[in-house]
């Protein structure tokens, strides 16, 4: 019964002390990425028609979609999307790979003023998958990144069965 209470015990404390320690991780007082990227008002356009065109929101419900887009095209998407943010964003293509590093501010806290993201998601035959996930300094183990992954899509793909109006 002791070692139960012991258990107890060190899972209320520990679990407020591991979060504590995952958001100290997380946070870095510098950005990893300091990109200045002048995105052209030609540019922006063009953005927003591929984020328009390939909305998750718009597509009909249970249909999977494939599209192509250039590494150039991916990067501009991701830098419109995170620049609007304060962010910086880095994208690289390679055979069947995505690599993303992103950078984005935070409000003022006791553990740090940015979040520093690099990630390599795998192509597959199913959802992708997370071949490499590091939140500041936190290196989140890959089947937790990709049952996150997967949770978030399923979740994007619930909201738009009910019915959430695309923007």
């Amino acid at each position: 019964m002791r070692w139960i209470l012991r258990i107890l015990l060190l899972v209320i404390l520990g679990a407020p002390l591991a979060v504590v320690g995952l958001f100290f991780g997380a946070l870095e007082d510098q950005p990893a990425l300091s990109r200045k990227v002048e995105i052209t008002p030609e540019q922006t356009e063009r953005a927003k028609q591929l984020l328009k065109a390939h909305d998750p929101r718009r597509m009909p419900a249970g249909v999977v979609r494939t599209f192509s887009v250039s590494a150039e095209d991916l990067d501009l998407g991701l830098n419109f999307l995170i620049s609007q943010h304060g962010g910086a964003s880095k994208t690289a293509l390679s055979s069947g790979a995505a690599m993303f590093w992103l950078t984005l501010p935070v409000p003022n806290n006791p553990f740090g003023n940015y979040v520093n993201v690099e990630a390599v998601v795998r192509q597959t035959a199913g959802w992708p998958e997370f071949d490499r996930l590091r939140i500041g300094r936190v290196v989140v183990p890959g089947f937790a990144a990709n049952w996150l992954l997967q949770r978030t899509l399923v979740r994007l793909e619930e909201t738009a069965e009910v019915g959430v109006p695309a923007t």
